[in-house]
């Protein structure tokens, strides 16, 4: 297993640069350097760049599906249209 361990994260670590050059940035100012600690996978987590419906997309361009969705996404999606345009009606 060691072997198959140590490929799988090199692939985690090929495929997520930019996540890994954000969480350093985040560590100088963030403790922990997350905002949720329950989406953390080791050797560090993606940062998520965008979302829509159920699918999140992190800052090296892979397009997920969102298992986690918290409570604010659970029923709706991501950037779900009627919410998005309540928020903006709000906006001065």
């Amino acid at each position: 297993m060691g072997n198959r361990h140590a490929a799988i994260v090199a692939e985690y670590e090929r495929r997520t640069p930019r996540s890994k050059a954000a969480l350093e940035r985040a560590r100088k100012t963030i403790p922990g350097a997350l905002v949720q600690g329950s989406r953390h996978y080791a050797p560090y987590p993606i940062v998520i760049a965008s979302g829509e419906g159920s699918r999140i997309t992190d800052v090296d361009g892979n397009t997920y599906v969102d298992y986690f969705q918290a409570a604010t996404a659970q029923f709706l999606g991501h950037a779900h249209p009627a919410i998005l345009e309540a928020v903006r009606r709000q906006i001065p």
